[in-house]
């Protein structure tokens, strides 16, 4: 996911302009769950999280402006959900596939 900023920053040399997220994996979803706040990630959260997802670390996200860091959060967000979707259907499928198997090993052993 691209988050363009509104208020680029001078970050090695360079003016940041765009920070890419990428889709967390389990083990980053995991620690999305947990550090999320009932009304979405804290500017903390967000910081550590954007840092997992992304090339930047920390210290970049705490140089964001408000609006800026914001969008990120927004982008994280939305990153969750579709994740949360991704391993709840995966979770749902691999029960299903465990069932069938248990039912397939009764019936043989019937």
């Amino acid at each position: 996911m691209l988050v363009a900023l509104r208020h680029p920053i001078l970050f090695a040399g360079r003016t940041l302009e765009i920070i890419e997220l990428r889709p967390p994996g389990r083990h980053a979803f995991e620690r999305m769950r947990l550090d999320r706040a009932p009304l979405g990630f804290t500017d903390e959260a967000t910081a550590r999280i954007a840092a997992r997802l992304s090339e930047h670390g920390e210290s970049t996200y705490r140089r964001l402006a408000p609006d800026d860091l914001a969008a990120v959060k927004a982008g994280l967000d939305e990153l969750y959900r579709v994740a949360r979707r991704r391993f709840i259907a995966r979770t749902a499928l691999a029960e299903t596939s465990r069932a069938q198997q248990r039912a397939q090993r009764e019936a043989d052993d019937a």
